[in-house]
């Protein structure tokens, strides 16, 4: 299993998909500097609580501004792709077969696919926040206080004003409960490979999922399905920003997340073995 492992990581971290994904990041952090950047030169001089916008502006508020683009709509559209392809991409291109004629075991080879694509995300997400945060300090010249406001935390309007050293405690929890997240939605991805065995058809039937459970949260004529619907329970890094933490909430969060995750490895498992790789 170690070897396997191994081997899998060597191909998730395939030197140009690697350059493209970690430079995407680059590309989106810098965007985000920009624009912040561009507010401050406009709205700068604006009263927050007691001091103005500027002052405020410090690498861990871009840190910050970073993760609701970052975790809900760039990472979880890279998590799908690369779930999607571990599996379906070597059907695609014929070595999948060429690793079967080997006495391997499929359940094992499915597992050690998804570690490395876990470590793979991890270091995303990592990259995404140190790269964010170094730049952002090397831009604004400063750490200090975290400004949240409350839509955020689906609050309405207001702001929380975190201390410089919860601040960081806080974003880094936050962004870890992130790639848990895109642990999950990786794990999807990984099962419709499975199922349509073409990529671009995975990744959409992925990503379709992901989606339409955000429009129907958002529309609210599904209250009593909300509950079970997965991204209600993937954007759990968000709670992590309240005044205190809601441990029981979070724990909750956590156990419909380790289902999901192992209701989709267990299918895929289950449909991977039944498979006639015929290409």
């Amino acid at each position: 299993m170690k070897h396997l492992l191994w081997f899998e990581l060597v191909k998730c971290f395939n030197p140009k998909r690697s350059a493209v994904s970690f430079l995407l990041v680059v590309g989106f952090v810098a965007v985000i500097l920009l624009g912040l950047w561009l507010q401050d030169r406009a709205h700068g001089k604006r009263k927050v609580a007691d001091a103005t916008l500027s002052e405020y502006l410090n690498a861990p508020m871009c840190v910050l501004v970073a993760e609701s683009p970052g975790l809900f709509l760039f990472l979880p559209i890279l998590a799908a792709i690369l779930g999607a392809s571990q599996v379906a991409g070597e059907w695609q291109g014929g070595t999948l077969r060429m690793m079967m004629i080997r006495p391997v075991s499929r359940s094992g080879l499915l597992l050690a696919k998804f570690a490395s694509l876990g470590v793979y995300l991890l270091l995303l997400v990592a990259w995404l926040f140190g790269l964010t945060f170094l730049m952002g300090w090397a831009w604004f010249g400063k750490l200090g206080s975290l400004v949240v406001p409350n839509e955020i935390l689906g609050l309405g309007g207001g702001f929380i004003i975190l201390p410089a050293d919860v601040a960081i405690q806080r974003l880094l929890f936050s962004y870890l409960l992130a790639t848990v997240s895109l642990w999950s939605l990786a794990s999807l991805g990984l099962l419709f490979g499975i199922v349509f065995e073409q990529t671009a058809s995975a990744a959409m039937a992925a990503l379709g999922v992901y989606f339409i459970s955000h429009i129907i949260s958002a529309t609210g004529l599904f209250s009593e399905l909300q509950r079970y619907l997965p991204t209600h329970h993937w954007n759990w890094w968000n709670r992590i920003y309240a005044s205190e933490i809601p441990w029981h909430d979070l724990l909750q969060h956590g156990l419909w997340i380790a289902v999901y995750t192992a209701a989709c490895l267990g299918l895929s498992i289950g449909l991977f073995l039944r498979k006639d790789i015929h290409s």
